[in-house]
């Protein structure tokens, strides 16, 4: 928990970055880059421009991008306004991350690789010094290398202004306290398995009801029995380790910020949900006494339900998600932000 010493969360408009690690260069250290273009047989998915709205965009770097020092990068524009404050987030499952964050007079004001020390995801901050058209730099680490990335722009606001998770944590309401730590078991989970873009959303939680909801994306359209079953474990032991790192490991949270149930979505990466399943606190503290995974994972198998992207789905059928309903929750009833 990012506040608190956990494993940490992805930023978003209700969340506080990380600062940047290696790489990274404040405005008042911009530098200045010599950029060519070569032109290559293949073109991929071009992502030409991008909004501050938290929402991850597909782009693929390839070989008929334009180069800077021998690496093809994709220039994405982003228009902002002097003074705001933004956190860009560039991800991938197939290639090693690089990005440069540069300002409408050409100087590389920002730039990132190996975010948290991943090297799937890179992540830069920066209060935009001036109106106008920025440009990110999507690129890798190493020349030549060309893959598929998701790229995420959010504002990020200060504490003082914010409406949710505001003020101190020992105040929070049992909704903050449910995102906090759902934020917490999908940036734990998130590896080379599963791709979880981590965020801390009130409307994912339901205390009321006892459960949160995590969405997540395949690598294609069709995934392999291989690549669901090791979501399935980073999922299954991700949940137990991070309930006893709140039992046990950290002073301002306990088992009371730990939803009894944990829905995940799986999503296609056309944005069609495929399955769906659960997890179960009881069935995590089952696990960690007996150390025994065998029933713990078929428990968690039973709960599977497959959604439209799915070959296996039948539309009105008692297996398919056309029956699955999250019970809604009424936030009158509960205390409201500070």
């Amino acid at each position: 928990m990012s506040s608190a010493g956990c494993a940490g969360f992805g930023v978003s408009a209700n969340s506080e970055p990380v600062p940047d690690r290696e790489k990274t260069n404040s405005p008042t250290e911009a530098t200045t880059t010599t950029v060519v273009s070569t032109p290559s047989p293949r073109r991929g998915i071009d992502l030409e421009q991008i909004k501050i709205i938290d929402q991850p965009a597909r782009g693929e770097i390839d070989q008929q991008d334009p180069q800077v020092n021998d690496n093809h990068f994709e220039p994405v524009t982003l228009s902002g306004q002097k003074g705001t404050t933004v956190v860009v987030t560039m991800e991938s499952e197939s290639g090693d991350p690089y990005m440069e964050f540069v300002a409408p007079n050409g100087t590389v004001v920002a730039s990132n690789e190996d975010y948290w020390q991943r090297n799937d995801s890179a992540r830069v901050n920066v209060t935009l010094p001036v109106n106008g058209e920025y440009t990110i730099r999507a690129m890798s680490t190493e020349p030549g290398e060309t893959f598929e990335y998701w790229l995420t722009v959010s504002e990020w606001v200060h504490p003082n202004d914010r409406g949710w998770f505001a003020g101190e944590m020992q105040k929070w309401n049992e909704s903050e306290r449910y995102a906090e730590f759902t934020a917490d078991y999908q940036e734990l989970a998130s590896d080379d398995a599963v791709t979880i873009r981590p965020t801390r959303g009130i409307d994912a939680v339901n205390p009321v009801q006892d459960y949160a909801v995590v969405t997540y994306h395949l690598s294609s359209d069709d995934p392999s029995p291989r690549e669901l079953m090791d979501i399935d474990t980073s999922l299954l032991i991700s949940y137990t380790i991070m309930l006893d790192d709140y039992r046990t490991e950290y002073e301002q949270v306990n088992e009371s910020w730990v939803p009894d149930r944990i829905y995940h979505r799986a999503m296609t990466p056309n944005g069609t949900l495929y399955r769906t399943t659960y997890i179960t606190k009881e069935w995590a503290d089952t696990y960690d006494l007996e150390d025994e995974i065998t029933g713990y994972w078929f428990m968690y198998l039973s709960t599977e339900i497959e959604g439209p992207a799915s070959p296996s789905y039948v539309e009105g059928g008692e297996n398919s998600t056309t029956r699955l309903t999250y019970p809604e929750m009424n936030r009158s009833e509960e205390r409201a932000p500070p």
